[in-house]
């Protein structure tokens, strides 16, 4: 794709591609919805934890306690041990409690079907308030549990977008947030690939770009770390036969 996406179609048809790359068209159709509860739960515990052990924190909690009102009277220890997969269980199961408590003065049979009715911005602006949601998380749980059309874009999956040359370094992830909301066919399993990358491939420091199938459509690997995958032998043709290839420069900010 010739210079950098700026329209919304573009940005449309740009992540299609990268979909098609990383996990096929499978892709581009939405997973089926996962419960609230879930969904929220997965998102207060999803920060600076690995996927695993957030979805294994996730598990544990919902088998012990199944409902919101189960976390919110339970000890906290409990709640806390509960969530030990994911780290910082004290603090968690502190906010996990007042999310529920929060849940429960809103809606108290805690099944928050009267969300579903609402409209996008006005289900955003809500769950945005929510205690340790915020504002990937809001859209997550948008996304995940209601099916609504957002692109939630969480820290590696961002430096990957940045990298692709997406999204400037100085936009707020709010912005980031809003301006990928396209609509309903590039959805959870592309952001999960993006996440996966990032973790696998994609490294803040020496990413793996030998083998990476997105070079072609990356500015940050043409312009820094291009030269550091040419032959020896192609690099001596250009620069003259006793001149090695150099080792790619740091790029800035990394």
């Amino acid at each position: 794709m010739d210079g950098q996406p700026r329209s919304a179609r573009e940005v449309r048809a740009f992540l299609e591609v990268v979909a098609e790359r990383l996990v096929g068209r499978s892709a581009l159709t939405i997973d089926q919805p996962v419960e609230p509860l879930e969904a929220l739960v997965g998102a207060v515990l999803a920060y600076r934890t690995t996927p695993a052990s957030a979805a294994a924190a996730v598990g544990a909690l919902r088998e012990r306690f199944p409902s919101w009102a189960a976390i919110a009277t339970a000890p906290t220890e409990e709640v806390a041990a509960a969530i030990r997969p994911a780290g910082l269980c004290q603090q968690r199961a502190l906010l996990l409690q007042r999310l529920a408590r929060r849940l429960l003065l809103d809606d108290p049979d805690g099944r928050l079907e009267r969300l579903r009715r609402a409209d996008d911005a006005t289900l955003l602006a809500y769950l945005e308030e929510l205690p340790g949601v915020g504002a990937f998380g809001a859209r997550w749980v948008l996304l995940t549990a209601f099916a609504r059309p957002v692109f939630p874009v969480a820290w590696p999956a961002r430096r990957v977008l940045e990298r692709l040359g997406l999204l400037a370094r100085s936009e707020r992830m709010r912005e980031l947030a809003r301006d990928l909301a396209l609509d309903r066919s590039v959805y959870r399993r592309l952001h999960t690939a993006l996440v996966e990358h990032a973790h696998h491939i994609c490294l803040p420091r020496q990413p793996r770009c030998r083998f990476c199938s997105l070079n072609d459509l990356c500015p940050y690997f043409q312009r820094y770390l291009r030269r550091a995958f040419v032959p020896d032998a192609a690099v001596e043709r250009r620069r003259g036969p006793r001149r090695r290839a150099a080792g790619a420069p740091v790029p800035p900010g990394h």
